[in-house]
């Protein structure tokens, strides 16, 4: 998994930031989705998180999944 700090540093109106821990929770509760899952449903809740705030920096997401 690769993320930008767009996606780590979304931050709400009272100054939080969504942080490396949430992805790593959301990632490993969803980890038996897609790839394409993931990517997208670490950016919906990182935008949920922010409440409505303008995004002010990029999100971009990369999550490689390898099955065995």
């Amino acid at each position: 998994m690769f993320l930008t700090d767009g996606v780590t540093e979304s931050t709400t109106p009272d100054g939080h930031q969504f942080g490396t821990q949430r992805v790593l929770d959301y990632v490993r509760t969803h980890h038996g989705d897609t790839a394409s899952d993931i990517a997208n449903g670490i950016y919906y809740a990182a935008r949920t998180f922010v409440q409505g705030d303008p995004q002010d920096d990029d999100i971009t997401s990369v999550i490689i999944r390898a099955d065995r």
